[in-house]
């Protein structure tokens, strides 16, 4: 007897234990490039790419590798695997797959702990139509979540970025991600004025893959757009810069032999020049609506900038420049996001105001 009332107290307190150090909610950023997961707790779990590489066989998508690994396949792989961002836009386009990608990510962070079903809690892009929020919504629910609930981006972005969204306070923010770019005048936890377009770090990544080719007749590859962005990307140069430099290696197109050559940030200038020109547009449209009882605090708070997009060279000179608003870049504008929904998940019951569900 007394053998089985030890066993019996061991598994209480092994259950006790998992209860007490599970994470029964949790903050997802599924974005177009990257995917990122949070608890209350630990922070940052989860960071990997939106990838997902899978076979086919007899009409049935079979998972193969998934995030970065997946994504290292990009231009590697036999005609069987394919490899895809199943996220588009900062919305989903392949349910199935995105499901797969999001409970695999789920599972290797979570583990036993996923016995408790958790609360999750995901953004989602103001531009985001009923349908597309209703079906990021219906995966989550699908991925053993207790309940799934929504905040827009640029609110939780906002909230990473310490602006007082909850105050009579006027705040402009710019979120540049992988597949759009979100300008958003924000006020007492909603967003007043917002323009969305189409233009992030893939479409970036194509502008330089095409500026290349068009200028130096050479064939690179996505990744290695990718890294030219991360290393030298910029949108002006001041008098006094010294442009920076790059090797980068590809396909000569006219002998389609392997080449290599020197790129500098006047390439970069040129090739980024369509998205600054959307940008600055879209941005002065922005301002032209605001009402002015708002405009008195953009003008002393000026313009915040997150996402990767963010650390373009000389973006917020640009925007200072044309706009004649200070610009500011948090420190790791790229985490601003989820950096918001882990302060949103740990203090739920203060900001489960910005939090919704589509019916």
């Amino acid at each position: 007897m007394s053998n089985f009332k030890n066993f019996f107290t061991k598994i209480t307190n092994k259950i006790k234990s998992l209860y007490k150090n599970s994470s029964n909610i949790i903050g997802i950023d599924l974005g177009t490039a990257n995917t990122l997961i949070c608890t209350p707790e630990k922070g940052i779990i989860l960071n990997e790419a939106s990838t997902i590489s899978y076979i086919t066989e007899n009409g049935i998508n079979s998972g193969y590798l998934y995030g970065t690994k997946a994504k290292e396949l990009i231009g590697k792989t036999p005609f069987k695997i394919e490899v895809i961002n199943p996220v588009d836009d900062g919305v989903v386009s392949y349910s199935n797959l995105t499901e797969d990608m999001v409970r695999k990510f789920l599972s290797t962070v979570i583990k036993e702990n996923m016995l408790f079903q958790p609360i999750i809690i995901c953004g989602v892009p103001f531009s985001a139509t009923d349908v597309e929020k209703k079906a990021l919504q219906e995966i989550l629910e699908r991925c053993n979540a207790k309940e799934a609930l929504l905040v827009y981006e640029s609110i939780a972005s906002a909230v990473g970025a310490n602006l007082q969204i909850d105050k009579p306070i006027g705040s402009l923010i710019i979120d540049i991600g992988g597949g759009t770019t979100e300008i958003s005048v924000i006020s007492l936890g909603g967003i007043i004025k917002n323009r969305t377009f189409k233009y992030g770090g893939r479409k970036i990544d194509k502008s330089i893959i095409e500026f290349i080719e068009h200028k130096y007749k050479l064939l690179i590859g996505e990744n290695t757009a990718e890294e030219i962005k991360k290393q030298i990307s910029c949108v002006y140069l001041k008098q006094d810069e010294e442009p920076k430099k790059m090797l980068i290696h590809g396909r000569n197109l006219k002998t389609n032999v392997p080449q290599e050559i020197v790129i500098d940030q006047n390439d970069l200038v040129y090739a980024l020049a369509e998205f600054t020109n959307i940008l600055v547009d879209n941005l002065n449209q922005i301002l032209q609506s605001t009402q002015p009882e708002l405009m008195k605090d953009i003008i002393k708070n000026g313009v915040t900038i997150c996402g990767g997009g963010a650390k373009i060279g000389n973006l917020d000179y640009v925007i200072e420049k044309t706009t004649g608003l200070k610009s500011t870049i948090p420190n790791n504008p790229e985490l601003c996001l989820i950096n918001g929904l882990q302060k949103i998940i740990s203090n739920y019951k203060q900001y489960n105001y910005l939090l919704f569900k589509q019916i």
